[in-house]
């Protein structure tokens, strides 16, 4: 599980966390477990920087590692 900014890293560990103590994730075979990826980025971070550009290819490095079955990205919406 991917987090797309700093804000949502809280989110995903509450998700993973759920997750696990359902039955649903001991029932898939080959399945180790789910682990939430977050960083500390993102945020108020200009989308046309070095820094940017380093985390977003961070991001599609993790999503495309063959060690994971499926990536869910989670990311910060702000309601009104």
């Amino acid at each position: 599980m991917l987090t797309s900014v700093n804000c949502s890293g809280s989110v995903a560990r509450f998700i993973v966390e759920a997750t696990e103590k359902t039955d649903w994730l001991r029932a898939l075979r080959n399945v180790d477990g789910i682990v939430p990826i977050a960083h500390s980025s993102g945020c108020g971070m200009a989308g046309d920087n070095e820094g940017y550009q380093t985390l977003f290819r961070t991001l599609q490095g993790y999503a495309r590692n063959p060690n994971f079955a499926g990536i869910l990205l989670v990311d910060r919406k702000r309601l009104a």
